[in-house]
This record gives structure tokens, C-alpha cells and sequence, in this order.
């Protein structure tokens, strides 16, 4: 692969790890002035630049595995990582549609579409009672049918930007 765009795209990682990182701290803020339209505003908005790292990382298109591969050489990405959100990625794929199946699958479409519980006190009820869900005590997410730990994720995003920093020093783009 091309130097340049290496550099291009480990710049591209790093800018979208810098917005997950202003996205968590402002859900964060949310969740402490209790505002949970804010707070599933941000924690959308999260999700979104995660998904953006899992599609770096992770590429759909056959011809883009051999960049996936090398970005995740590069900085150090297993595929155990927390910012593979795979589920959730496809949600937000095609959200329309992911969400008309949804509505299909479900056996009642009597659905709660924002959830700001501990999972702890949602015994009883069925996933799909939820459309959106965040335990504001561990930062689990479950979006439809997919979840996400936005807590696990947020602690991979500032590895990884110090790792972006310490390749940067070491490499060029010439």
C-alpha cells in the first residue's frame, strides 16, 4: 500500500476516534444532567463513529481487505476488538430497512423506542420490548437486535489514539 494513503487513513482513524471521544464525554454529560434525549443523541451519534472505525477496520468490499488488514496491523487491532460492531453496523446500514424488518419480526409492534434502564431492572421483559436501550450504569447500548459495550469502545478509542500518535512520530507519508 501507498505511504500516502496509509497516512490518509490512519489520519482518517484518528479524526474519527477524536469525534467518538467528544460523543462519549458529551453522553456522558447527558447522562449526569439526566437528558436522555441528548444523551441518545450522543450516544447515536457514538455508535455512528464506531461503526466508521468497524468499516476501516473491517471492510465489506473484497477489493478493501487487504487495507482492513493493514490498518489493523498497523495500529495494533485485534479482531476481538471492542470497536468491532459488526451488528450494529448493519442496523445502521440500511437503517430503514433494518428498521421495517424489525417491525416485521416483532410479534407486537407495541415497542418502547428510547430505554434508560440498568439491564438489572428490565427482568421480565422481552428484547424486543426495546427499540433503543442504554444501562446508564454499565454503557451497554442494544439497538434493535445489536448491542455494543460504548464504554469498552470508548477506552479502545484513547489506546488508539495514543497508538496513532506514537505511528505518526514513526512514519511519514513521504
Amino acid at each position: 500500500m501507498d505511504n500516502k494513503i496509509l497516512y490518509k487513513l490512519v489520519a482518517e482513524v484518528d479524526q474519527r476516534c477524536r469525534f467518538a471521544d467528544l460523543a462519549f464525554h458529551q453522553l456522558r454529560n447527558s447522562l449526569n444532567e439526566q437528558v436522555p434525549e441528548r444523551a441518545f443523541f450522543f450516544t447515536h451519534a457514538l455508535v455512528d463513529h464506531l461503526a466508521k472505525l468497524d468499516g476501516l477496520f473491517w471492510p465489506k468490499r473484497q477489493s478493501s481487505q487487504e487495507r482492513g488488514t493493514k490498518l489493523r496491523e498497523e495500529l495494533k487491532i485485534a479482531d476481538s476488538s471492542a470497536l468491532n460492531i459488526h451488528a450494529c453496523r448493519e442496523q445502521l446500514s440500511a437503517e430503514d430497512e433494518s428498521f421495517e424488518d424489525w417491525l416485521n419480526a416483532l410479534s407486537d409492534p407495541n415497542y418502547v423506542d428510547f430505554n434508560l434502564m440498568p439491564a438489572s431492572t428490565m427482568n421480565g421483559f422481552s428484547s424486543d420490548t426495546f427499540h433503543r436501550n442504554l444501562d446508564p450504569d454499565t454503557l451497554v447500548f442494544s439497538y434493535r437486535d445489536a448491542t455494543c459495550n460504548l464504554k469498552h469502545a470508548h477506552d479502545e478509542v484513547l489506546t488508539l489514539l495514543t497508538t496513532i500518535t506514537r505511528w505518526k512520530r514513526e512514519h511519514t507519508p513521504w
